[in-house]
């Protein structure tokens, strides 16, 4: 098999997840590693030594591996171990086998060996753990697992390289069959997962809505529910659209809430408490009373007459040095022309409200002290109407 087509080390191809990488410099890093593992005791590692030694400079050049598969050979920790090791069996203290008894090497099995779906009779070859990708399956079953033997065979990894730097072997067979233990969400679980993340949106809305001046629109829910489902997860829908079921669980379940709908049609609704529903209602009512709106205008309307019609100098001259208006009815005119800024005005601009105001109140004295307004208080002359009405200035 050519060089350039599989991995120097364990003579596996490209796969989707594994590309192969060719880099003299690595290569020779690996074989120091490889020699030093294998003077450290780890035998396992010669036929992989011997095969990097045999290499020319041109096939080393040309040579690829998986970084996968590197990782493990020339990891530092695995090395301090190893080294550590030897230091413990070196040390004066450390009781020595005779020479006719030499040590045992460790014996490589399964770690699903004490589950009874492994066989362990030879018939699978075992896989030594490398990647990081597959540290992480391993944990993944240790926390998702229902069988307590699958968990004991995994209860010594903490991380996602434990399994590589432990030297864990495993069936392929196995493997799959530890998969099969964990828990799987079935569709009456997805439907208690969908109860609570209605549970929990409905517990936000009424955190939120804690007063009358407060509202929250439709488009804000839906945002918020979606990152419910999110972080519990759950699928979430292609339109991503919880509208009409948000409405429909609050309907339902929060009886003193209640949706305005927006005047735009560009603006989506709006929801608040039925409390402030019920206040915008009577200060709408208060304004629209006509019986005690058209009560007040009554009154005002007296107030001025009676001042006008008992006002002592109505008459008109030819100059307003001499004619003064009714206060109250000067007062009414210059905020019913001109509202409540009128005092916030410039100097010239308050000389025009006085000529406009002043030209107003004259007009209603003179119409209302005339025959206009009332016939008692109207002087005549041979049946001609008072010339100080020709006086009304325009």
């Amino acid at each position: 098999m050519s060089t350039r087509a599989a991995c120097i080390i364990w003579h596996e191809g490209a796969t989707g997840s594994r590309t192969l990488v060719s880099n003299p410099a690595m290569l020779k890093e690996l074989l120091d590693c490889c020699k030093e593992r294998v003077a450290l005791g780890q035998n396992d590692l010669q036929i992989i030594t011997d095969r990097l030694e045999n290499l020319s400079e041109t096939d080393r050049a040309s040579a690829y591996y998986h970084s996968e598969c590197r990782k493990p050979i020339v990891n530092k920790t695995k090395i301090d171990r190893l080294r550590a090791k030897r230091t413990d069996f070196n040390s004066p203290g450390c009781s020595r086998r005779g020479s006719g008894r030499p040590s045992a090497e460790k014996a490589i099995a399964c770690m699903f060996a004490s589950c009874r779906f492994c066989s362990d009779d030879g018939s699978e070859p075992l896989h030594c753990v490398f990647s990081d990708n597959m540290g992480y399956t391993f944990l993944q079953i240790k926390l998702e697992t229902r069988d307590d033997h699958v968990r004991t065979c995994v209860s010594d990894l903490e991380e996602v390289g434990d399994a590589a730097a432990l030297e864990k072997y495993y069936h392929r067979n196995c493997l799959q069959h530890a998969k099969r233990t964990c828990t799987q969400v079935k569709f009456d679980d997805m439907k208690v997962i969908r109860s609570l993340c209605d549970e929990e949106f409905l517990l936000i809305v009424q955190n939120t809505l804690v007063g009358d001046d407060v509202s929250v629109t439709m488009a804000e829910l839906n945002d918020e529910y979606l990152s419910i489902l999110k972080r519990y997860p759950v699928e979430v829908s292609s339109t991503k659209n919880y509208r009409k079921h948000l409405k429909g669980l609050i309907t339902e379940r929060l009886a003193n809430v209640r949706f305005i709908k927006s005047v735009r049609q560009n603006e989506p609704d709006k929801i608040v408490l039925q409390t402030a529903v019920s206040k915008a209602m009577e200060y709408q009512s208060s304004i629209v009373d006509s019986g005690e709106l058209i009560g007040n205008l009554k009154n005002i309307a007296d107030i001025l007459r009676d001042e006008m019609l008992h006002h002592r100098d109505w008459s008109f001259k030819g100059s307003f040095d001499d004619f003064e208006n009714p206060p109250l009815l000067q007062f009414f005119v210059s905020r019913l022309l001109f509202g409540p800024h009128v005092l916030k005005m410039s100097k010239m601009r308050n000389q025009e409200v006085d000529k406009t105001s002043n030209v107003a109140c004259q007009f209603l004295v003179q119409n209302t002290r005339g025959d206009g307004g009332d016939c008692s208080n109207s002087t005549k002359n041979d049946g001609h109407v008072n010339d100080e009405e020709d006086d009304v200035e325009c």
